[in-house]
């Protein structure tokens, strides 16, 4: 049961999760790839699995798929290339 109380359940269809997910507020962002409400800490989604960030090789800290630099220690990140291939 989605909890939406009856209304029709196109929302759900196009990936907006608001009414299903109460923790999602202002303190979230879509998930790049079903658009469930994530938070900015979050390593995959919980939805759809999709890889939000990786460990740094060098300094080990959470930084972004998306990134081709690490912000912390400025190592090299050869996993973003990959990553937008998609």
């Amino acid at each position: 049961m989605c909890g939406c109380a009856g209304h029709d359940h196109q929302g759900h269809q196009e990936g907006h999760y608001s009414r299903e997910v109460p923790w999602a507020d202002a303190g979230t962002k879509p998930c790049p790839q079903c658009s469930y409400p994530i938070q900015d800490d979050f390593i995959l989604c919980p939805h759809c699995g999709t890889q939000l960030k990786i460990s740094c090789p060098e300094c080990h800290k959470a930084v972004d798929v998306t990134w081709s630099r690490c912000p912390y220690c400025g190592a090299t990140l050869k996993v973003a290339a990959s990553h937008h291939d998609h």
